[in-house]
């Protein structure tokens, strides 16, 4: 198949492109890193492959509405482990 089919298909199958599927993905994970794990942003970041701890925030903010330093504050002090 080329790539444009394959693309479409995908897009047929989950009602977004591909490039949206694996966004959504990385950001779902970056929140549950961010409400279950001690790292830092900048470590967060590189975990899920962003070169520029920017992207990832205006990534972050694009798609919670809220920036990652305020996910971190409001999720980790629910925790109840002292982080």
């Amino acid at each position: 198949y080329c790539p444009d089919h394959l693309r479409t298909v995908f897009k047929q199958h989950y009602g977004l492109s591909p490039l949206q599927y694996r966004n959504r993905k990385r950001m779902t994970h970056a929140m549950e890193l961010i409400a279950n794990s001690d790292l830092t942003i900048k470590e967060i970041a590189a975990k899920l492959g962003f070169k520029h701890n920017t992207h990832f925030c205006i990534q972050f903010k694009r798609t919670f509405n809220i920036t990652a330093g305020e996910a971190i504050k409001r999720f980790r002090q629910y925790r109840g482990d002292g982080s």
